[in-house]
């Protein structure tokens, strides 16, 4: 049986089953310790802002200053979408809107999202070709594994008519591809050609695996609004591998902004606007940078989001908890 492949991070796959399958309800939205309005998380960032400048080596992060506080927790258990939880928190935002702006149609739609993998190819071709973007999602997911190629170029379309959440998916669909090279249809059923074309497309690109996928997560946080390497550091194979060297860090960085220039020409050329780079309503993330990774790619090399406005939080749904952040303002 094959595996499914899903790209959304393992904190933003948890909120959205949690979100997605439970019934709205009054919500026993709870913290722990203060209280869930968006003045008293404003109070929170702003506190000890002046020291930051000396405490990290980028003006855009606030990290040091969470280190002594209590982080709040908030049980989710009865929301059915992220603006739920925006609301609950007294959060200004629209979430809708900023996933719009970015592409997050999986984010924007969990559960449609379960229902149109479950479809089969042809069924999500006519939808796809009617311009149906969350079927588009669900046709290349099905071919990541069958046929990585093409699912490649579809990805890479998508990145290129703005989608961020494709970004992420292409590190998915390279980490598929080495997997390929490294074990020849093992699991995946490949037939000769197939891994014959990939070793084609890997000599011809000169592309150097590990690179682009640190390089596609760097862009990704970027357009995300994450911290410096705080998805890099999910991944054990990447940000978290033994051995992590600041070369290649400096490599990743480098590769990311070539990526980003590309972008941004391929974006101008087709009439796309390139996706706003502020603080997210909700990160989906925990709140914390690599210093390491910040060293070799600071916000001169690759832009950052100003995270001055955000605090980090802790979400809970059925005894599991994660870390988050949430933002009162880009």
């Amino acid at each position: 049986m094959k595996r499914k492949i899903l790209w959304i991070s393992a904190a933003a796959l948890a909120a959205a089953a949690a979100l997605a399958y439970t019934r709205l309800q009054a919500p026993s939205y709870a913290p722990s310790s203060n209280n869930g309005t968006s003045a008293a998380i404003e109070d929170a960032a702003d506190d000890g802002q002046r020291d930051q400048a000396a405490a990290h080596p980028d003006p855009a992060f606030n990290q040091s200053r969470y280190a002594n506080a209590e982080i709040p927790e908030f049980d989710i258990e009865g929301l059915t979408n992220y603006q739920d939880l925006l609301d609950q928190l007294g959060i200004d935002r629209d979430w809708d809107q900023w996933a719009r702006e970015r592409g997050l149609v999986v984010l924007l739609e969990p559960d449609l999202w379960q229902v149109y993998v479950a479809m089969d190819e042809s069924e999500l071709r006519s939808l796809a070709e009617a311009g149906d973007a969350l079927a588009e999602f669900a046709v290349t997911q099905k071919l990541m594994l069958d046929r990585p190629l093409e699912a490649y170029d579809r990805i890479r379309l998508l990145v290129q008519e703005g989608s961020v959440e494709a970004m992420d998916m292409m590190q998915h669909q390279l980490a598929i591809i080495g997997q390929g090279l490294e074990l020849p249809g093992a699991g995946y059923g490949w037939s000769d050609e197939t891994v014959a074309g990939m070793e084609r497309f890997i000599d011809e690109s000169e592309v150097d695996l590990r690179t682009e996928r640190m390089a596609w997560t760097l862009l990704s946080e970027v357009y995300m609004g994450q911290p410096r390497g705080s998805t890099l550091a999910q991944d054990p194979d990447l940000g978290t591998a033994p051995g992590v060297l600041p070369i290649e860090y400096g490599a990743a960085c480098a590769r990311a902004r070539q990526l980003r220039d590309e972008l941004l020409e391929t974006w101008a050329e087709n009439a796309v606007d390139e996706p706003s780079i502020e603080a997210p309503p909700i990160g989906f993330v925990g709140l914390s940078q690599d210093p390491d990774l910040l060293a070799a790619c600071p916000s001169s090399e690759l832009p950052l989001p100003d995270l001055s406005a955000c605090q980090p939080i802790r979400l809970r749904f059925e005894g599991t908890v994660w870390d988050d952040y949430v933002c009162v303002r880009p």
